[in-house]
């Protein structure tokens, strides 16, 4: 079924200039953020040249650790503002806006040795 509503609400893509400060602090709602993405990172057993598939990737900031360990990453999000964001970071990145409420895109070009998301 095909949803309705106006997701994605106007407040992500308005939310993507001040994100990555926002999880910066250490604090409620983003407290332990960082410990997190290591954590993601560590229980992926992500190795260099791993295909991984990043939902709902925002900024990029999950998939700027995994770029560190030499994998090809996949990142999918339904914000625009937040994929440029992480386009930014990760120039060598593939982007995909979708909504993940949705079936993944058949024409995905390969299969995954990882799907992540934090």
């Amino acid at each position: 079924m095909v949803p309705t509503d106006s997701f994605p609400s106007p407040e992500f893509d308005s939310w993507a200039e001040t994100y990555d400060r926002s999880v910066a602090i250490d604090q409620f709602p983003f407290y332990g953020y960082g410990r997190l993405l290591d954590k993601v990172v560590s229980l992926s057993d992500a190795k260099p040249g791993m295909s991984i598939l990043d939902l709902g990737t925002g900024t990029g900031n999950l998939a700027l650790h995994l770029a560190a360990l030499g994998c090809d990453l996949w990142c999918i999000d339904f914000s625009t503002p937040m994929l440029d964001k992480a386009r930014k970071k990760l120039p060598t990145a593939h982007f995909i806006l979708h909504d993940l409420r949705l079936p993944l895109p058949r024409d995905l070009p390969r299969l995954f040795d990882r799907i992540v998301s934090a």
